[in-house]
């Protein structure tokens, strides 16, 4: 019994800025704004303080309501982070405070968090054991939450910018969701990189490319599909220019791209899978769809969801 995505709920930090204000709000010189310009969304979410851990509440509170799940269904939740918002143990940690918040006590609740924005895909790797063991009606909740804490760090080098946001991910049994995840792969690159570089800005990796197709080609390869059966491509929200070339290479149209979280959005860090999915319907669309996410630290990953038929929620 593989899982599947139920649903998604997401919300973004309730301030929506401008691009081009923050290249001058932070002295950006000329060239590097219009790269900037050029290759990143024009517009970034940015959340208060205190309101990011209240829109991952929202979330999961949202998408238990929507599909009728009480407490007593969700066998897990698990929470996935970037930015080091809180390290401390039980009951004080984040994953505890979104269990009391949501009655969910008797939910397993841990953290997923070394591999930056992959950490989701990591997580789905590690519910498709668990869940193999639950009875069929239980679900788990995937929820991811992240907030840019110092603004320097907003801009991805000339690449993207950073947009503060949280997503729930319900997860249950693929006969019931209608979908499956398939082809679960991730990669560390080995290359050691810096990061996050003195001037603040970040060190792009130059297998970046070459890691991005030769993971989405080993996912469609564990999922027995070729590139020609994809319907939609959802990627992580950074680096625009790049995906043409990367969809040249995997012989995929450029026509399949879901290219709204690039232009419109953002990088939400852990969260592009969850909104990319949502906003592209692929966890509710017939066919074959290619998830991707990367992270800052080298981290890589991809999987096929493989969209057969309605939901039986939706049926009833």
């Amino acid at each position: 019994m593989g899982i599947g995505i139920i649903d998604i709920e997401y919300q973004l930090g309730s301030t929506l800025c401008s691009t081009d204000d923050y290249c001058k709000d932070h002295g950006i010189d000329q060239d590097l704004s219009s790269r900037l310009h050029r290759n990143a969304s024009q517009h970034y979410y940015r959340s208060h303080p205190k309101e990011i851990f209240e829109l991952g509440v929202k979330c999961v509170d949202d998408i238990l309501r929507n599909n009728g799940k009480k407490p007593k269904d969700v066998s897990y939740i698990v929470y996935c982070h970037t930015s080091q918002a809180n390290v401390l143990p039980p009951p004080f940690s984040i994953v505890d405070i979104i269990r009391q918040s949501c009655h969910l006590t008797n939910s397993v609740g841990f953290s997923v968090s070394q591999q930056n924005c992959v950490s989701p895909i990591h997580a789905l790797s590690i519910l498709n054991q668990l869940m193999e063991r639950e009875e069929e009606d239980k679900v788990a909740v995937l929820v991811t939450i992240d907030t840019i804490l110092l603004e320097h760090l907003r801009r991805i080098s000339d690449s993207g910018m950073q947009s503060d946001g949280a997503s729930a991910i319900l997860i249950g049994p693929s006969f019931i969701a209608g979908n499956e995840i398939t082809g679960i792969s991730t990669f560390n690159d080995k290359k050691t990189l810096h990061g996050i570089l003195d001037d603040g800005s970040y060190e792009e990796s130059p297998n970046y490319l070459w890691n991005c197709t030769s993971l989405m080609r080993k996912s469609m390869r564990a999922s027995g599909i070729s590139a020609s059966s994809i319907e939609t491509v959802c990627p992580q929200n950074t680096h625009k220019p790049s995906w043409p070339i990367v969809l040249n290479a995997l012989k995929i149209p450029l026509a399949r791209l879901h290219d709204n979280g690039l232009n419109n959005i953002g990088h939400v860090l852990g969260s592009d899978i969850a909104i990319n999915i949502k906003d592209s319907g692929a966890y509710k669309k017939p066919g074959h769809h290619l998830i991707f996410s990367s992270g800052i630290g080298g981290c890589f990953g991809s999987f096929v969801l493989k969209t057969n038929r309605i939901n039986r929620a939706e049926r009833a």
